[in-house]
């Protein structure tokens, strides 16, 4: 058996999309336990996540809302929320970026983390190092996170 696509039909049978119907309920059942971490709040609070594929979309913020507002609409958005983020930390990973800014805007995406990713790259506010590590424009990110390294 061909394995399923995104943008096959559902194999429930719904007549939706994979995508936009049972995608993201599979996906989260093959997820392996130990591939559970937590991420911090800026309240201190701890939330598990799970570490996941840059091919994946973000799907730990299961109580946000869906915004009828287009994929390109939603990335440009939490672009605005990163580079806020990043004028205060000054840099971090990809990842992490995405998941707060999510949590932040209360959202359930439409976009894969490589997507938002080649959109920072080609974003002028940005530098972005191998699709994983991310700071303002003009900083160089390893050395903001050295620095980050030795005040921690």
């Amino acid at each position: 058996m061909a394995k399923l696509k995104r943008n096959d039909p559902c194999h429930c049978g719904s007549g939706k999309k994979y995508k936009n119907c049972c995608y993201l309920k599979d996906y989260e059942e093959v997820i392996p336990e130990k591939t559970i971490a937590e991420f911090s709040l800026d309240d201190g609070s701890k939330v598990p996540h799970a570490i996941t594929s840059i091919d994946s979309i973000p799907t730990h913020n299961k109580n946000g809302l869906t915004p009828k507002i287009s994929k390109e609409q939603m990335m440009e958005l939490c672009m605005d929320e990163i580079q806020q983020v990043l004028d205060k930390e000054k840099v971090g990973m990809i990842h992490d970026l995405v998941d707060s800014t999510i949590l932040a805007m209360n959202i359930i995406p439409t976009f894969t983390y490589r997507e938002i990713a080649e959109r920072i790259d080609k974003d002028e506010r940005f530098e972005l190092l191998h699709f994983q590590i991310c700071s303002l424009k003009g900083t160089d990110p390893i050395k903001l996170i050295m620095d980050k390294l030795d005040t921690d």
